[in-house]
């Protein structure tokens, strides 16, 4: 074996650690490379990725609805997309809608956002959470993220995803939305509209969202929000796409739990848009970013405190916005206001104004039974549930209407009257346990195992036996045998 001289081995030693410092600079700047690129993924992908954060599987989609929704994605602009399109519209010598200019400032405006830290050492700053709450003083807000959206695709498409857009870029790490092509799986869902009439008897609409369906726990199930699909005031003109977005901006606080409104006409959420608002995209104020923070802390302990004497601030919140508007609904959130606090003579006084102004609203009705129940007034109670009961248009309507009116018959003990309105709700909605048990009950009270009996083998398969308490099983138990 030849042995190699101290000079050959002190040079194959300085060559291997020439190599080896190449190597690891080749690493560096891979690195270097994968990270830049990275991050300007990140920032011109902002404005299209409402990403995924969960297993499809969490939300039950199928592969289709997974590939579906991002398409979806796709679809939504981000900066990079709308910068190639600014520019075409200048090269070809068409006339650029303002909003896209306004959206592309935003946008790059959005990659220097500094994010509330909600962790231990998180205090609150001004915010309006107490006219975040609802009437009962409880905040309400969506548990699962991302929050899955339908939009339709037409004109409004851009500005009222980038409001989503606005929201995903704002509040990282407390809150997410995701497109989705299924409007059967969102979570909200965009209605473009003709007519709102039936959805607020307020003048000068141009959106209205909010929470539709909620969880056991009160969390928000489902939202919807519906926006105008023409001009407030020029029907042979549409409303600009800048208006459209300042309005889903607000329409969508409201559909992720923001019940009220805010006093200060800087915020998203002040009551009505401003004539500043028709031309220039609407920004977040910081009012705005810590109460949508606090709201999405998971910081019980922060709105507990922050929702001290909160039902005192909702009355002066609704008295004060019923006062500058005067209407229908308007009053009847003073008067369920009053109900709220108990203070059922002056709840009543407002339920009547409201009605006054608008006589045609179910709920109006229904409101005013409830309270004259509170009062003792069965009489009155009844006369005005089933006053409820004629204005009803929807099964929804009309099943809460029948219940309503049972519940009274039976507290005034005219059982047999009241069987008619328990049947005629389980009927209609025979999803809800809650109509089936309430029947089988007022059998027992009538002595009529007879027809408890038929209507436990009718319906007992839509409800699963361990979610009734324990009185609930007795009474179903001699239902049943």
């Amino acid at each position: 074996m030849v042995k190699k001289s101290k000079k050959e081995k002190e040079k194959s030693n300085l060559v291997k650690i020439i190599l080896l410092l190449l190597l690891a600079a080749i690493l560096i700047i891979v690195f270097i490379v994968a990270g830049v690129r990275a991050a300007r993924n990140k920032v011109t992908n902002d404005a299209s990725n409402l990403i995924k954060t969960q297993n499809p599987a969490d939300n039950n989609q199928s592969e289709n609805d997974v590939k579906n929704d991002e398409t979806a994605n796709q679809d939504i602009k981000d900066e990079e997309n709308i910068q190639t399109e600014v520019e075409n519209t200048v090269k070809a010598g068409k006339e650029i809608d303002p909003f896209y200019p306004q959206i592309l400032e935003q946008l790059k405006a959005q990659k220097s956002i500094g994010y509330i830290d909600v962790k231990d050492n998180y205090s609150p700053k001004e915010n309006y959470i107490k006219n975040a709450a609802t009437e009962k003083g409880k905040v309400r807000v969506f548990t699962k993220m991302p929050i899955m959206i339908y939009v339709p695709k037409g004109e409004y498409y851009d500005p009222i995803t980038q409001a989503f857009v606005a929201y995903n870029n704002q509040f990282k790490g407390v809150l997410s939305f995701k497109a989705t092509k299924d409007p059967y799986i969102s979570d909200i869902k965009i209605v473009l509209t003709n007519d709102l009439s039936d959805a607020n008897d307020g003048k000068n609409l141009l959106g209205v969202g909010g929470p539709r369906k909620f969880d056991n726990k009160g969390n928000i199930k489902y939202s919807e929000l519906r926006i105008l699909n023409k001009s407030l005031y020029n029907k042979d003109e549409k409303p600009s796409k800048i208006f459209v977005y300042n309005t889903a901006l607000h329409e969508i606080g409201h559909c992720i739990g923001i019940a009220g409104h805010s006093n200060n006409e800087s915020d998203v959420m002040y009551e009505h848009l401003t004539s500043d608002d028709m031309n220039k995209l609407k920004p977040f104020s910081q009012r705005d970013i810590e109460t949508i923070t606090l709201m999405y802390s998971g910081r019980d302990d922060l709105l507990e405190k922050e929702l001290e004497n909160v039902k005192d601030a909702k009355l002066n919140e609704n008295i004060k916005y019923a006062e500058t508007h005067n209407n229908s609904d308007s009053y009847l959130s003073v008067a369920d206001s009053y109900y709220n606090m108990e203070q059922y003579d002056k709840a009543l006084e407002s339920y009547k104004k409201a009605l006054s102004l608008n006589p045609e609203n179910y709920r109006i009705y229904l409101n005013l039974s409830h309270c004259y129940e509170k009062s003792k007034q069965f009489d009155n109670a009844l006369d005005f549930a089933k006053q409820a009961l004629e204005k009803a248009s929807t099964n929804d309507q009309k099943a809460i209407a029948n219940i309503n009116t049972a519940l009274i018959l039976s507290k005034k003990e005219e059982y047999k009257e009241a069987s008619e309105y328990y049947k005629n709700a389980l009927t209609l909605k025979p999803e809800i346990q809650e109509y089936f048990v309430s029947y089988i009950i007022n059998c027992y009270r009538l002595n009529n195992k007879a027809e408890a009996k038929k209507i436990y083998k009718e319906y007992e398969k839509n409800y699963k036996f361990e979610d009734f308490s324990k009185e609930e099983k007795d009474i179903i138990n001699w239902a049943k045998n």
